[in-house]
């Protein structure tokens, strides 16, 4: 009867770890520095879920300060149903900060960078990305969509 108790107890027990340490149900908050396109560039990922679909936010462009305030408020109620990928591109907030552009800027640099982060994403975690640009961005999610991985 003791060894079925403690048996018992065990399987709850190990029932409860795996639930609340699954990772699909996991959130995920963090901010890191990874090499894109031979530089330094800053990505912020959060989100409920890490399991849910990547939402891959593409700032305005060069000498923007990288997520607009404006921006927040709708990235945030999105972090509830997707994973969000806050991305300070090449000459842009965080990243500008970090290193500069050693090249010439270009249109297609920037969805060289694109192809590159959004290959490494997929990699990590290998579910659908979707990409919402503002003002530049839009253009470099065109570029990224006439060849994704």
């Amino acid at each position: 009867m003791k060894c079925q108790k403690h048996t018992a107890l065990f399987l709850l027990a190990f029932s409860v770890m795996i639930v609340f340490n699954c990772p699909a149900q996991s959130k995920i908050d963090t901010t890191e520095t990874i090499r894109v396109g031979g530089i330094l560039q800053a990505v912020t990922l959060k989100g409920q879920d890490r399991s849910k679909p990547l939402f891959l936010f593409i700032t305005g462009g060069p000498g923007s300060p990288g997520i607009y305030d404006e921006s927040e408020a709708y990235l945030n109620e999105l972090e509830k149903h997707l994973v969000v990928v806050r991305w300070d591109q090449r000459n842009c907030g965080k990243t500008l900060d970090l290193n500069p552009s050693p090249v010439k800027l270009h249109v297609a640099l920037y969805g060289n960078d694109t192809y590159e982060l959004v290959s490494s994403l997929l990699k990590q975690f290998k579910q659908k990305t979707i990409l919402n640009g503002l003002v530049l961005g839009n253009c470099v999610g065109v570029l990224y969509g006439r060849q994704p991985p």
